[in-house]
């Protein structure tokens, strides 16, 4: 569980636990609300009840993430992905409107040399 995504999100992109309330049909203000104390004080000090809303609606934003795949470069085929990221990648995935794990990554990196190269020839 990484809580520092966690803090990431509570700053910069609120719009993920309004979604992820909807989701869960959960009100976004409580849920909000639990993220900050989260961070604050530690998944230790919640509530059994925030400590339930915590586990369905928050952590699977900060725990085993899974990679959201590629998009090929010449093909514009999205190539679906299985990995999960790792939990210290995850505030550089929510920075970046999400990311790739290494295997996606390095396809990515691999087709756009190939999209640089066959564009220089």
């Amino acid at each position: 569980m990484n809580l520092q995504a966690l803090d990431y999100i509570n700053k910069n992109c609120e719009e993920i636990l309004e979604q992820a309330s909807n989701d869960n049909n959960v009100n976004e203000a409580m849920i909000k609300g639990v993220a900050k104390f989260a961070v604050a004080n530690g998944y230790e000090k919640l509530s059994p009840n925030q400590k339930f809303h915590f586990d369905e609606t928050i952590r699977p934003l900060i725990e085993d993430v899974q990679c959201s795949g590629y998009t090929h470069e010449l093909e514009e085929v999205h190539q679906e992905c299985s990995s999960t990221l790792p939990d210290d990648r995850l505030v550089e995935y929510y920075q970046n409107d999400g990311a790739y794990c290494d295997s996606c990554q390095g396809q990515n990196d691999a087709d756009a040399h190939t999209k640089a190269t066959f564009m220089r020839d």
